[in-house]
């Protein structure tokens, strides 16, 4: 039986908290408020915030002491958003090559995070406590205004380490506490997507939450296959990539409810939510600050490559990151918050690898092999033909080649597929803002 939401709200989180040395409950409340603010006092907030990471940024991490001792900057010389672009943009590479020199001396509690790399570039880092929590928070936030409440179930059709089976107790109870079903969404098949149905119509969840281009599969299963969903979903959830119009019609036409499509990325933690009107991303900036930036200039109203600043992450600090993503920034909504809207998510574009019994395998299946695999920087499949593929990584020394017997056995353990692995110097990227981690001939 579901536990009360006011019980996991008031008593549970504040305890898992306590233990824990998270700030989920406290960060909960204060999320729930501050999106209500106007946008000026979320500027005042958010200005606050920066000037503290840049304070603890130039007294405890070199690098950040040695750039802006370079630049001739002090603390007091960034204290708002357009004072950044004083500062260089930092790379997944800059990452890579000073991770040490990122750390900050007086790091406070953290825990060792990483990316697969949706954009194809592979990253690990450490993140402090203070962002984590500020970050799962928001995911609530943007949950609870798909209809979900604490207590509630949720089916979430997406993608773990496929590394590892075993799933630590803190991770099963966490699962537990928010009522989380997973379903994987790295094989899509006429079996797998009957399951999916069965499970959903068992299950019966408040909301269901996926990849866009998985649940988009599974909603023309749906239709084409005449199955049907018995109950209605308070809301879809779409994450972890671009959502294009006809999958919102396709995914809302099969479950009968409304989508609400989210964003954000583990590094540098940006965030932003869909709300009951529909017409755009409220950003988060209570999270980090969005630079949107064509040729290094800001944009309003048009795609802009996102540069993040992480208001939270006292760890490792990532101060103008490149983090991947592109969008287009622009106004307000009318549903009353004074967080502004991303018109549009452009950066962001997976897509399906396919066996020859026509199974499909998620994009972010490949992502996931390289959370545990060292000294890869970037990465690109490509397929010529169904049951085949070429993995070109780019790597650097860290790198041993013995590791690509492993990615291999990772590969064609899950999948039957023929896979051919290719050292190259450089993948070079699309001049468009469509970057695909998977290509085809």
């Amino acid at each position: 039986m579901a536990l009360p939401s006011f019980l996991i709200k008031d008593v549970i989180f504040p305890i898992t908290d306590t233990v824990s040395g998270l700030k989920v409950s406290y960060y909960n409340k204060f999320l729930k408020k501050s999106q209500w603010w106007t946008h000026e006092k979320l500027q005042e907030y958010q200005n606050k915030r920066l000037r503290i990471i840049i304070k603890h940024a130039y007294e405890t991490v070199p690098y950040y002491h040695q750039t802006m001792k370079k630049q001739k900057l002090k603390p007091e010389n960034i204290k708002q958003p357009d004072d950044l672009k004083k500062l260089p943009i930092l790379t997944k590479q800059n990452i890579r090559q000073h991770r040490q020199q990122l750390q900050s001396t007086k790091p406070g509690k953290y825990k060792q995070n990483a990316t697969g790399g949706s954009t194809g570039e592979p990253l690990n880092y450490i993140v402090g406590y203070d962002s984590l929590s500020i970050g799962i928070s928001a995911m609530y936030r943007a949950w609870h205004e798909a209809g979900y409440q604490f207590g509630d179930k949720i089916i979430t059709i997406g993608g773990r380490s496929i590394v590892s089976g075993k799933k630590a107790f803190s991770k099963k109870a966490k699962d537990t506490l928010e009522g989380q079903h997973f379903l994987s969404a790295f094989s899509m098949n006429d079996k797998t997507m009957l399951k999916c149905v069965n499970e959903i119509n068992k299950i019966k969840p408040t909301v269901i939450r996926g990849y866009a281009c998985a649940l988009n599969e599974l909603a023309k299963y749906i239709e084409q296959e005449n199955k049907e969903i018995t109950y209605k979903p308070k809301g879809i959830v779409t994450t972890a990539e671009k959502l294009f119009p006809k999958q919102r019609q396709n995914i809302e036409n099969a479950f009968g409810t409304k989508v609400f499509d989210n964003y954000g990325a583990r590094d540098g933690n940006p965030n932003a939510f869909e709300c009951k009107e529909h017409t755009g991303l409220h950003y988060s900036m209570e999270l980090a600050i969005i630079e949107s930036l064509k040729d290094n200039e800001p944009v309003q109203d048009e795609p802009g490559e996102f540069i993040v600043t992480d208001l939270h992450n006292h760890a490792l600090p990532f101060i103008r990151y490149q983090v991947g993503d592109r969008g287009i920034m622009n106004g307000s909504c009318s549903c009353g918050r004074g967080l502004p809207l991303i018109k549009e998510l452009s950066g962001r574009i997976q897509d399906f690898v396919e066996t020859e019994d026509g199974t499909k395998i998620h994009g972010e299946f490949f992502s996931h092999i390289f959370w545990d695999t060292p000294g890869i920087e970037q990465f690109q499949i490509y397929q010529k033909k169904k049951g085949s593929i070429e993995l070109r990584l780019v790597a650097n020394k860290d790198f041993n080649e013995k590791q690509i017997e492993k990615v291999k056995t990772i590969i064609t353990k899950n999948f039957p597929l023929e896979v051919k692995i290719k050292l190259v110097n450089k993948i070079n990227k699309p001049s468009s803002s469509k970057y695909r981690i998977i290509t085809k001939g």
